[in-house]
């Protein structure tokens, strides 16, 4: 066998021989290096755009959903998208979402903001829930309102009734929470508006009375 005793430099130093291997073997080093290079700068380049743009993850609404809804689980739809000073403001759990009351019209797509969602009306303990019946329009109102409940005929007969001059209306109920809004069709064909409230006990005898004999109207407070 034959042995050589060769400097642990001459490895590096094969490669500036003048000879055919040596010239091969500097090729292939240099492209090596320069696939090598080309990676860390693609990889640069990507972190940067990266690093410049960035994404966030945001709840958006899956369809449209009308003011006044309660949210749904298939309502919402969380969504990646670039980073910005708006995404940032908006929901990043559907938790905050889901089973809240939609504040205005929100299309498909939309990112959902805190002020697009309130917290689902509870009733208060001590408290009651009546339907009623209200002579004003309840298309401005949705669950979670609070409204006053107004009689328009006056609370207690009074000497200008017989005079057959106009009664001053009076406030039956200062504060009652919006449970439910709807509109039934009533044996005539017509449509009343009712509301679903959550009031006091006092309050919903004052209110119950005062439908048997006018019109009760709910003010949005």
């Amino acid at each position: 066998m034959k042995h050589t005793n060769a400097p642990p430099w001459s490895f590096f130093t094969s490669f500036a021989a003048p000879t055919l291997a040596a010239r091969r073997r500097r090729a292939r080093l240099f492209r090596g290096a320069t696939a090598m290079f080309l990676c860390l700068a693609v990889f640069g380049v990507l972190y940067s755009l990266d690093a410049i743009t960035g994404t966030d993850t945001i709840v958006t609404a899956a369809t449209p959903i009308a003011r006044g809804t309660t949210i749904r689980h298939d309502d919402v739809v969380m969504m990646t998208v670039p980073a910005s000073p708006v995404t940032g403001k908006a929901l990043h759990t559907t938790d905050k979402a889901v089973g809240s009351i939609a504040q205005h019209p929100i299309e498909a797509g939309q990112p959902l903001y805190a002020g697009s969602v309130g917290k689902a009306p509870t009733i208060t303990t001590g408290d009651t829930v009546l339907d009623i019946a209200v002579a004003n329009s309840i298309n401005a109102l949705i669950p979670g309102d609070t409204v006053s409940l107004v009689s328009a005929v006056g609370c207690e007969p009074t000497s200008q009734e017989h005079n057959n001059e106009q009664p001053a209306a009076c406030t039956l109920a200062s504060q009652a929470m919006i449970m439910e809004t709807k509109a039934r069709q009533d044996g005539n064909s017509t449509e009343r508006n009712l509301l679903t409230v959550a009031l006091d006990p006092q309050s919903a005898i004052r209110v119950m009375k005062a439908g048997e004999s006018g019109a009760i109207i709910a003010v949005h407070r």
